[in-house]
């Protein structure tokens, strides 16, 4: 699922756990770039092989609060938006052809405007205000 798997991943786990205070979850996240690694020299594919590497990590989450003193991190927000719908948002990573006819990842300039405006959704919500 990519990069957001994780995130959401942690999010259903703390409901989980709301819900189940008395259970572990266990959270496993694991990101593999190899098969998409660019070696061309299009800026715009290049740049994903500094952003999406590879990697793992593994997590056991818990609201039992006899696990609180061992505890190395506490849950204080968790905020989700959802940009997909927006044509702006959805094209600004997407997949294309380059003329060795491989197909790679390509990032779009607009991607800052999508995070920037993501951002801006983030602190408009009530949660994070809170937070904040």
């Amino acid at each position: 699922m990519g990069c957001c798997a994780g995130l959401i991943l942690v999010d259903l786990s703390k409901d989980l756990l709301k819900a189940n205070p008395n259970l572990y979850v266990l959270l496993l996240s694991t990101e593999n770039k190899m098969l998409n690694w660019y070696l061309g020299n299009n800026h715009s594919m290049l740049l994903c092989n500094y952003i999406f590497c590879m990697g793992g990590v593994a997590v056991l989450l818990s609201y039992k609060p006899s696990d609180r003193a061992c505890s190395k991190y506490q849950f204080l927000l968790t905020v989700r938006t959802h940009k997909g719908v927006d044509g702006g948002s959805y094209n600004c990573i997407y997949q294309m052809e380059e003329a060795t006819g491989k197909v790679r990842v390509c990032l779009v300039r607009e991607l800052m405007a999508v995070v920037g405006d993501a951002l801006r959704l983030f602190l408009q919500n009530e949660k994070a205000r809170l937070f904040l």
